[in-house]
């Protein structure tokens, strides 16, 4: 073999070694896309779901806020609040869920998720008003209902609560919280309660369904010079009954 032979061969043994380590897995990518473009808000938004997914949460939040920095979103604003509201950073999670639903008032996840949060903190008239904005836009969703029916619960008000889980059943025949606080709601003696007397914090097995599913950016724009990267794929918030959220 000739020399200048096997300077093409080492050449191509340092690129595909280059591109191996590029290859590693999707947080290599996507710290490679940050390493070689600029401004990549795309990439910064992606691996941060990734490092979240990780159990880094931390090191996720740099991400977002780096990439709401250079281009705010309503996902990203929204993914930004699951990761504050995880971290018990109650009050930068609700600015964060407040900001995607400015910028997207249809983001129905962070509607749910913000109503939870308010919810879970006795700000029972806010959150309402949250989530009737929610089924106003979204009336078909049974987990808007189902939330709309904890609160009203939380109120006092059984009338309204129950109308609000037979609502969720029609959309969701299969929905178990509904089920639930509608056999919670037929075991409690009737005493309607003033709204002063009105419990600050959901009954013990009804807790809200919250949107818990992070949102990915198409990667188009993280391609931006030269920096090969794949497309994310978007992944919509799903209702879970997890114990941190039956539905």
């Amino acid at each position: 073999m000739s020399l200048a032979a096997v300077a093409v061969v080492a050449v191509a043994a340092m690129v595909a070694t280059r591109q191996a380590a590029v290859w590693r897995g999707p947080e290599s990518l996507w710290r490679h896309a940050l390493a070689v473009t600029r401004d990549n808000d795309v990439a910064h938004q992606n691996l941060a779901v990734l490092l979240d997914d990780a159990g880094r949460p931390e090191e996720a939040l740099q991400h977002l806020k780096a990439s709401i920095a250079i281009k705010p979103r309503s996902e990203t604003h929204f993914n930004a609040g699951n990761v504050t509201a995880a971290l018990g950073r109650p009050d930068e999670a609700e600015a964060h869920y407040r900001a995607a639903l400015r910028l997207n008032p249809s983001l129905v996840e962070a509607s749910l998720n913000l109503g939870s949060l308010l919810g879970g903190q006795g700000r029972l008239a806010e959150a309402r008003q949250v989530l009737l904005s929610a089924a106003e836009r979204q009336p078909g969703l049974a987990s808007v209902q189902y939330n709309l029916a904890v609160v009203a619960w939380m109120q006092g008000d059984a009338g309204e609560a129950t109308l609000r889980c037979r609502r969720a059943l029609e959309l969701e025949p299969a929905h178990a919280g509904s089920r639930q606080l509608l056999a919670q709601i037929a075991a409690t003696p009737p005493a309607p309660l003033a709204p002063s007397s009105a419990p600050s914090a959901p009954v013990r097995g009804n807790r809200f369904s919250r949107g818990r599913g992070r949102r990915w950016r198409t990667g188009a724009a993280a391609s931006r010079g030269g920096a090969a990267v794949p497309r994310g794929s978007r992944r919509c918030a799903a209702w879970t009954s997890s114990a941190r959220a039956p539905s």
